[in-house]
């Protein structure tokens, strides 16, 4: 029975790597798309305070105009520090406003084509590893046919002492036995491990995605 409960520990632990896999995997996916979204509404915001600074440097700022002798450097340098203040203050707004239009997708190249152009590649990925699981559950975990509720893992370590502590002699007696001593409302807002792999297989992130 000891070796029983060793195996099946053993399965739930690498089943719960791969869960947490598939967690990280999906914000991988979140963390790259912002960042090229981010990425593209910086670049934009850029533009337009950099042709206006360059507009007034060469036009207003009287550093490359006839009367620059006349102007006194700390003047010039006022003009500069405001004019550079002002864009700015502008390319932060216009950042704000551009990473809010690219994420809702009321411009071209929004959240939704990154999200299409990354999906391929994460897809291969989860996939590999839900198949990396499968195996793991059908020839590791479901042959030893403990009820599917009970799979994970601090509750296979409460049925594996209480056999090591001869409370019980059989699988079935250490399971009446955690039903007894847990309350219903424990037992029902348990999730097992099986379940919450089900759950990552079919709540698929990247679902919609072609859709929109």
């Amino acid at each position: 029975m000891n070796n029983y409960f060793i195996r099946l520990m053993d399965a739930l632990e690498r089943l719960e790597r791969n869960l947490f896999k598939i967690n990280d995997l999906k914000r991988e996916f979140e963390y790259q798309v912002n960042k090229l979204v981010n990425r593209q509404a910086l670049f934009t915001a850029l533009v337009l305070p950099i042709v206006i600074l360059t507009v007034y440097t060469l036009n207003g700022s009287g550093m490359f105009s006839k009367n620059v002798l006349h102007e006194s450097a700390s003047v010039v340098g006022i003009r500069m520090f405001g004019a550079g203040f002002i864009t700015w203050t502008i390319g932060v707004l216009l950042d704000f406003f551009f990473k809010y239009l690219f994420y809702r997708d009321y411009l071209p190249n929004g959240k939704t084509e990154h999200q299409k152009k990354l999906m391929p590649a994460y897809a291969q990925k989860r996939e590999e590893i839900i198949k990396s699981v499968q195996p793991i559950i059908k020839q590791e975990i479901e042959p030893l046919n403990i009820p599917e509720e009970f799979i994970d893992v601090p509750t296979v370590s409460v049925l594996m002492n209480y056999v090591n502590e001869k409370r019980v002699d059989t699988l079935d007696e250490a399971v009446e036995l955690f039903k007894k001593e847990n309350t219903l409302a424990y037992q029902e807002n348990r999730q097992s491990l099986l379940e919450r792999f089900k759950e990552a297989e079919h709540e698929n992130f990247l679902v919609g995605i072609e859709e929109n």
